[in-house]
């Protein structure tokens, strides 16, 4: 096992594109790190440069304190795992997972032993006789780790294994690879664009946007303190309800206004947010995750400076929650970059053009249903707050 350091690294394309710019991150000797970001975010990018399949412009990677900028791949002593699975398709499944190890020249004995070992530890053992085309996606993934975990690198790469699979499956096997790296603790980077994936598996998680690095942090500390509104907008699903609003005094209570509607900004907040009372009187843009509202019908301890009174257009009954849809008459706010990162549910109509739809996750009990007024309850100590010109979190 080894630590991976990314130093000041920039890739630049031919045509001049810079898909990774001056990246600096340090993985720690076996770290989950999970790299996530939209497409065109250069998280790849920088995971093969990691692999030595693309070239560095600028900076220096280093694998286990050695710097690998000029070493070939066969050298670096990692394991990657593609999202196509690159099985060789006239092998056995056992052909395939002692590939590597025949190249090493590993002793017949030995090469036996660790495949069989990496075949029972991911549930294929009684597949090894079978050739890639006889397997089902799942299957296929399993033995493109296999191959990966018997060669025990310093380091396992993963650029997005799971997208191909179906969504049972890859709650499958995200389950699999977090129980495989708690047994073999093996440093490894994982590259999605699935914010679930990453919340779900990583000890850190390094947000990308447009080949830079825009937060690194736990999972829980990156949902509870984005630094910007590209970050608080990419993590949770569904994605956080953004309005710009006002910070406005009544009487000694200080409220956010968006349209008709307003929330008060608890004295909590202040407190946790000393920079907030500079907005006092100025723009801001409000956030509220989906899951911070609550059918007031429901709800215990409403606090009426905390209701909205909105109108249901779509409520999607998912057995466990309602996930209800209902505009506000406010405009929507999106980061310059992630418009396509929002809520599917969009009215496409022009008199719907400045009227922000908002997503809330309500009890399954909840009355809330198509066309049906509703009020719906924030919870106002998990509000949270971005500048409107620097996009940057008010803390």
């Amino acid at each position: 096992m080894a630590n991976i350091s990314f130093e000041n690294v920039t890739k630049r394309f031919a045509d001049g594109t810079i898909a990774v710019n001056s990246l600096t991150l340090e993985i720690d000797d076996g770290e989950f790190m999970v790299l996530v970001g939209p497409s065109g975010s250069g998280k790849s990018t920088a995971l093969r440069m990691v692999a030595g399949l693309e070239d560095i412009s600028d900076g220096i990677v280093r694998i286990g304190g050695r710097v690998v900028n000029d070493l070939p791949p066969k050298d670096r002593d990692i394991a990657m795992v593609f999202q196509n699975y690159a099985l060789y398709p006239h092998m056995t499944v056992y052909g395939n997972m002692e590939f590597g190890l025949k190249l090493k020249k590993t002793p017949k004995e030995e090469r036996h032993q660790k495949v069989t070992e990496a075949a029972k530890m991911l549930g294929i053992g009684e597949l090894l006789d079978r050739r890639p085309r006889a397997l089902s996606g799942g299957q296929r993934q399993r033995v493109a780790m296999g191959r990966a975990i018997v060669r025990e690198p310093q380091a396992f790469l993963m650029d997005e294994p799971l997208s191909n699979l179906d969504a049972k499956l890859r709650v499958q096997m995200r389950a699999e690879i977090a129980r495989v790296h708690q047994r073999l603790t093996t440093t490894t980077i994982y590259v999605t664009h699935d914010q679930t994936e990453a919340m779900t598996m990583g000890d850190r998680v390094a947000v990308m946007r447009n080949g830079g690095l825009e937060q690194v942090d736990t999972p829980q500390a990156l949902y509870d303190r984005p630094v910007n509104l590209f970050v608080g907008g990419f993590i949770g699903s569904p994605a956080m309800n953004m309005v710009p609003a006002r910070l406005e005094s009544d009487g000694d209570k200080l409220f956010a206004v968006f349209g008709s509607q307003r929330v008060i900004v608890p004295r909590e907040q202040l407190s946790q947010r000393r920079q907030l009372i500079n907005y006092k009187g100025k723009d801001v843009i409000l956030g509220i995750r989906p899951e911070d509202f609550e059918d007031v019908e429901i709800a215990s301890n409403v606090d009426p400076d905390a209701v909205l009174d909105v109108e249901v257009a779509l409520a999607e009954p998912m057995g466990a929650e309602i996930v209800a849809h209902f505009e506000v008459d406010a405009p929507p706010v999106f980061s310059r970059d992630t418009k396509d990162l929002m809520t599917d549910v969009e009215l496409s109509d022009a008199d719907h053009a400045n009227r922000a739809l908002f997503t809330a996750r309500l009890d399954p009990k909840s009355s809330a249903r198509d066309g049906r007024p509703v009020k719906v309850v924030a919870d106002v100590t998990r509000l949270y707050f971005f500048d409107p010109e620097t996009e940057a979190a008010i803390w």
